[in-house]
């Protein structure tokens, strides 16, 4: 909880440390000059990349049809986790176990299967931010308006997430948590461990159902979580427009690429404070010549950003309580 609070005040700090190094005034102009038509367009954008990433998440559950219905069900599911883990930033994880509890009360969804499929729906997203992630980059690399080192910090930042998320894959495919705790079955904590040995066992069991005998359905999980980074940038190259500073798609990619990167990269500071404006400020007045179109853009965003922590939690009034499905 200590590190949380130092971590947020470090984010707060960068916060500052941005604003003072930014023409205040023509961010609010910038701001002041968004059409309302836009700003429905910029969060009708971001609607539907939070839909489309629901849909992979939707193909991770065996109980569960691609039917509307069900993709409405998860998709308010997602919205109440998704609100826990921005509103708490001290327990940025509490959303997953909301998540996990709202699939069995309300859709008698086992947890062994829920659990399951919010793990392999986050390395499926994370997978889809790589293939991203790597146009980003081939982007950035050849455009000489980006500052070398700035290319230099994202290609290594990219090879680290490369690295994580395959040794991720290969945890989850490969049975090697199991495999592991085996050691300690003969130990002083043999009962306990061969308890969670059990319990992990069925996890694993689960992801090579999904990810060796149904590769048509993992297949199409990644191809929808890589439309959600590629819609999601059109809410960025939107707000650019609104806020009078447009650039094209391309550099649209680059700037949402290394914003994510900065996001996962930074995943310790509670809600990428900080992180996320700087990249946003660095990458968007490099490419665009105005630093203060990138704070107006990255304040935009925070602005979406409340507007779903809202309306999530106004929808977790009722799905953290009601046990029977609609």
């Amino acid at each position: 909880m200590l590190m949380r609070l130092l971590y947020l005040l470090v984010g707060i700090g960068l916060l500052v440390w941005i604003g003072s190094s930014v023409d205040l005034s023509a961010v609010g102009e910038q701001l002041r000059q968004i059409a309302p038509s836009l700003a429905l367009a910029i969060v009708a954008a971001y609607f539907l990349a939070f839909l489309i990433d629901t849909m992979s998440w939707q193909l991770t559950l065996p109980s569960v049809d691609m039917k509307s219905r069900w993709l409405w069900r998860l998709w308010s599911v997602r919205m109440v986790g998704e609100a826990l883990n921005s509103a708490l930033p001290m327990a940025s994880l509490g959303g997953e176990p909301a998540k996990v509890l709202m699939l069995k009360r309300r859709y008698d969804i086992g947890l062994s299967e829920a659990t399951a499929s919010l793990v392999m729906a986050r390395t499926i997203n994370l997978i889809g931010l790589i293939l991203f992630l790597i146009v980003a980059l081939a982007l950035a690399m050849g455009d000489d308006r980006l500052p070398q080192n700035a290319k230099t910090a994202s290609a290594i930042g990219l090879a680290a997430l490369l690295t994580g998320v395959a040794g991720f894959f290969v945890v989850q495919s490969r049975g090697v948590s199991s495999w592991l705790l085996g050691f300690f079955r003969n130990g002083r904590l043999a009962e306990r461990v061969a308890g969670l040995i059990g319990h992990i066992r069925e996890l694993e069991s689960r992801f090579t159902a999904f990810y060796a005998r149904t590769p048509g359905r993992f297949a199409l999980a990644v191809l929808l979580a890589l439309i959600n980074w590629v819609v999601g940038t059109v809410e960025l190259w939107l707000t650019m427009w609104a806020v009078g500073v447009p650039v094209s798609f391309s550099d649209a990619v680059i700037i949402e690429g290394v914003t994510q990167l900065v996001r996962t990269g930074a995943f310790f500071i509670p809600l990428s404070l900080g992180a996320q404006e700087g990249a946003i400020v660095l990458i968007a007045g490099s490419l665009s010549g105005s630093p203060s179109a990138g704070l107006a853009a990255a304040l935009v965003r925070r602005a979406r950003e409340l507007l779903w922590i809202v309306w999530g939690l106004w929808l977790g009034r009722d799905l953290l309580v009601r046990k029977t499905a609609d």
